[in-house]
């Protein structure tokens, strides 16, 4: 039996009533939430609720008060996306200001995902191992199966806490940067071009990095498939790689991953 499980996101309360949902939320306190299977009440500071299902999206414009948007299914993904590209213009428009927000992230967050990230790449070997497992098609012995997660869990974990915040702001500033390479918002302080500089020279590499963390999420939940004989994601995990939290949707896992 599935329970109910609440998150804040800015001044509103979601409770999860299902597991397919997408949260988008942006520097302005705009929040979108989409549910493709199930259904998540979404509440503000008042306790007012409005409901995000198939059909009917639930969305914010900063002020914590919701409102309920018919969208057929079909289109939920197209118009998510051209949600956040309105919100990227309202970044764009106030570009200083979004700059001196998100740098200010990228500098509170990158160390602490840098740590994380590098403490569950020294596991490598054994998801590279679970890996060639999958694709042969054999299925480990279950003692295996509870070793290995137990061997990687504090990594997963510690890394799990600190992703979603860091993905969204890492995005952010890939959008952002666009119009900063073009010429706009220059006039930030030089810390903030420090940073900004930092941001682009380390790119490809974090780019890297979220990328293969996909690949490690995947592999812990089939582990813990082995060991539970479900496809329940009880982890929680796959719902940042599908959007929640960010502005901007991550890459796709590729070869040789």
């Amino acid at each position: 039996m599935l329970m109910p499980t609440a998150i804040q996101v800015n001044s509103g309360v979601m409770g999860v009533r299902g597991t397919e949902f997408t949260v988008s939320s942006t520097v302005d306190g705009s929040t979108l939430i989409t549910t493709t299977e199930g259904r998540v009440s979404c509440k503000n500071e008042a306790g007012r609720e409005w409901f995000s299902l198939p059909g009917t999206v639930c969305q914010t414009e900063g002020n914590g008060t919701y409102r309920e948007v018919a969208v057929p299914v079909d289109d939920v993904e197209a118009y998510r996306i051209n949600w956040m590209k309105e919100r990227t213009e309202i970044l764009r428009s106030n570009l200083a200001l979004s700059l001196n927000h998100y740098t200010e992230l990228y500098n509170n967050y990158y160390n602490r995902f840098d740590r994380s990230w590098r403490n569950l790449e020294s596991k490598n070997d054994i998801f590279i191992k679970w890996a060639r497992y999958l694709e042969s098609g054999n299925q480990p012995p279950l003692s295996e199966a509870v070793l290995s997660k137990q061997s990687v869990s504090k990594e997963i974990m510690e890394l799990r806490s600190v992703l979603p915040i860091f993905q969204h702001t890492f995005y952010v500033l890939e959008e952002l940067g666009k119009y900063y390479r073009e010429g706009e918002g220059q006039n930030i302080s030089n810390p903030r071009k420090q940073l900004m500089n930092h941001y682009f020279s380390n790119y490809d590499e974090t780019r890297r990095r979220l990328t293969k963390t996909l690949f490690y999420f995947r592999i812990y939940l089939e582990m813990g498939k082995r060991i539970s004989n479900s496809d329940y994601n009880t982890e929680g995990l796959l719902d940042i790689s599908s959007g929640s939290n960010m502005l901007m949707g991550p890459p796709t896992p590729t070869p040789p991953f």
